[in-house]
């Protein structure tokens, strides 16, 4: 029981995680010529990193979801 509330609390701290990543990279590239929107070509880089993020979030959170299976298989 403790190993899967340790495996939420890790999904959470993830997801919190990724999300401040997201708007850091937001940040960075609007600053980067000190305007107050992307370019097409940033709103595009903006995208692809974006899409690079979510990807490796989903490839994290199936590998929780596998430990906590296990870890419910252990349990049981």
């Amino acid at each position: 029981e403790n190993a899967k509330k340790g495996a939420g609390e890790i999904r959470i701290l993830i997801g919190k995680l990724f999300s401040a990543l997201i708007d850091e990279i937001e940040e960075q590239l609007i600053s980067l010529d000190h305007k107050p929107r992307l370019s097409e070509n940033e709103q595009r880089i903006f995208e692809k990193l974006k899409e690079a993020i979510d990807i490796s979030e989903g490839l994290i959170d199936d590998q929780i979801r596998s430990v906590e299976k296990t870890i419910d298989e252990t349990v049981k």
